[in-house]
């Protein structure tokens, strides 16, 4: 796991260094700045490196062949390296260190763009092809790791791990993008490639951008798409075992997040060999899955140890500047506070001297784990009964305690089409409310328009499809977003073994019966859980990663709420008389409207950081 940042300009960019050095957290290891001059273009690498495989000096990047033509960096991981390395052996290929970089470098000479296609990882790779005058650019399947691109103005490119790192490289001061804030308020994130800023994009899961150092034309291909790769009838087990045997090979400890779920139960079943288990513990708050936890880190004889994340010792300005970090360290718009906790168990695991922590991550994505999933299968159903549900609904937004789920239904059973029925299930504000706050209805029509776009290759698929395709390129991409900002400021790799291309053919495979039935998601998994725990651990309420927000919200107070929501930037972009009554209503018990007030004191922060 590393950093990289690259640029391809007319000048030389005197903040290049400062772009490499502001992405030490992500790679305290090493650094190396290369530069090229190239049909007129100045080309500069620049790579921060997190040793985990090969640690010796050989292994650094910027990597080039032998033949000197071609250079690579790249940030994440190739798990299948050894199999991919005796192909390319048998091929005539030789290899002068033990690293997956250059496996990765030797593959992509030898047969291309399509060589990624078999590079089992996460991964976000720039490679320098002077024979060919070209610079490629490509991400793996699910987006697992981050890379940003954005176009300077004198027709060149910036690409880089984080924005902030684009920034300094471009020598360019980041932007907010108004045209994507309605789209943020809908969901508490922004669908990828957006980034939330002018002008920088992400660059797709599965696909290769091309830059010619020719004509500076940019040309995009995809290299994976899971709606044409066949389904493999391979067994979970199977996949699991291998996936997660695969994932655990570092030349570092490697250590999983544990949170007593389904997800991370699985990654603890399937593992060869015993690894270290990491709690987050919300004490007296009464939330997590402790003593699920405790239970099933018995049954395995896996260690465990907890980090404590609790509220009772913070003051209002302790709460307001925690609010703060997330804002700065998620980059993007994304009112995840997750991010906290995250950071949190990370920087434990890197004082217990881990370098790599495996996640569970993507298994409530990929095998329809969350409820909205339940009552996203049964939407065309739930349409005709919806007047009578919508009624039932409206009642129950009567009840303080319900009123947040009530609120989400409503809108979703009236919502005219699955993307704005969907957008309901997600987002904490409905289209009306985000029109009024606003002021306008373009800024919501636009952000359907572009959901819209995103579900047309699977538009003749049944609802539950559509969501789960929905969410690879938002809620699975805005979490995994998260998970690396958070984990990587501390220094620590992510691996997510329930995110593979395997795994994703094998759910396809599947029918929608098979995933979900009933309410209960996430079947396959739960299934083979049963073969490893005792049923009364595996089927119960799903609690999750988050952290709890209620009393966060409680300490601040209705008065710096008001003024967090309706004071400083975020009145040039929010009506204040349409969010004011919101604080009232929730702080004199008449609905709970923590999640909405955290979104918008987020919001707040986050116009603050960044639109200067």
């Amino acid at each position: 796991m590393c950093g990289i940042v690259g640029s391809i300009s007319r000048s030389n960019s005197e903040s290049f260094a400062l772009a490499v050095d502001a992405m030490k957290h992500r790679g305290p290891d090493a650094a190396v700045i290369e530069h090229w001059e190239l049909e007129g273009w100045r080309v500069s690498l620049g790579h921060r490196r997190l040793s985990i495989l090969d640690l010796s000096e050989a292994a650094n990047q910027p990597f080039t062949s032998e033949c000197g033509n071609f250079t690579l960096i790249f940030n994440g991981e190739i798990y299948n390296h050894n199999d991919l390395r005796e192909l390319l052996t048998a091929k005539g290929n030789r290899f002068r260190t033990r690293s997956d970089t250059e496996v990765l470098l030797a593959g992509l000479i030898y047969e291309g763009i399509s060589f990624l296609a078999k590079a089992n990882g996460m991964f976000a790779v720039a490679l320098l092809d002077r024979r060919n005058r070209r610079l490629l650019l490509a991400r793996d399947p699910f987006g697992i790791k981050p890379l940003y691109v954005s176009r300077n103005d004198d027709g060149g490119l910036i690409f880089a791990s984080e924005m902030q790192a684009l920034a300094l490289a471009a020598g360019v001061t980041l932007v907010p993008d108004e045209a994507v804030f309605s789209e943020f308020l809908l969901n508490g994130f922004v669908y990828e490639p957006s980034s939330g800023f002018r002008g920088v994009e992400k660059v797709p899961p599965g696909s290769v951008v091309e830059f010619s150092l020719a004509d500076a034309q940019v040309h995009h291909r995809r290299f994976y798409n899971p709606l044409t790769a066949p389904p493999k009838r391979e067994s979970l087990d199977t996949l699991l075992t291998r996936q997660i045997g695969l994932e655990i090979e570092a030349d570092v400890p490697v250590g999983v997040f544990f949170s007593g779920g389904i997800d991370s139960s699985v990654l603890v079943a399937a593992c060869p060999r015993d690894l270290e288990a990491f709690f987050v513990d919300y004490g007296d708050e009464q939330i997590g899955d402790l003593q699920y936890a405790e239970a099933i880190a018995a049954k395995f004889k896996v260690p465990l140890k907890r980090v404590h994340h609790r509220s009772e010792t913070l003051t209002a300005d302790g709460i307001i500047e925690e609010f703060r970090e997330v804002a700065r360290g998620t980059e993007e718009p994304i009112s995840d506070y997750t991010y906290l906790a995250t950071r949190a168990i990370s920087r434990l695991a890197r004082e217990a001297g881990y370098k790599v922590m495996l996640s569970g991550m993507g298994g409530d994505e990929l095998f329809a784990g969350y409820p909205r999933h339940a009552v996203a299968k049964y939407w065309h159903a739930l349409r005709l009964a919806g007047r009578g549900l919508g009624v039932g609904a409206e009642l129950l937004k009567r009840l303080p305690r319900l009123s947040k789920r009530a609120g989400r239904l409503k809108a979703y059973l009236g919502a005219p089409d699955f993307a704005q029925a969907y957008t309901a299930l997600v987002g904490y504000f409905s289209a009306e409310e985000v029109s009024q706050m606003t002021g306008s209805h373009q800024g919501v029509e636009d952000a359907f328009d572009r959901i819209r776009t995103l579900l047309s290759p699977v538009r003749e698929r049944s609802a539950l499809r559509q969501a789960m395709y929905l969410d690879r390129f938002g809620f699975l991409a805005h979490n995994l977003t998260v998970t690396d900002r958070a984990s990587m400021a501390e220094s620590i790799e992510v691996r997510v073994p329930l995110l593979n291309a395997a795994a994703e053919a094998f759910v396809w495979g599947e029918t929608d019966r098979e995933l979900v039935r009933g309410l209960s998601g996430k079947l396959p998994l739960k299934a083979y859980l049963e073969r490893h725990l005792p049923k009364q651990l595996i089927y119960r309420p799903k609690v999750g990663f988050n952290p709890p927000l209620d009393g966060r919200i409680a300490k601040i107070g209705k008065d710096r709420c008001v003024d967090l929501i309706t004071k400083g930037r975020i009145a040039n972009v929010v009506d204040p008389s349409v969010t004011r009554p919101w604080v009232f209503e929730h702080f004199e018990g008449r609905a709970n409207n923590t999640y909405r007030l955290w979104q918008l004191i987020y919001f707040s922060l986050w116009l603050d950081e960044w639109q200067r």
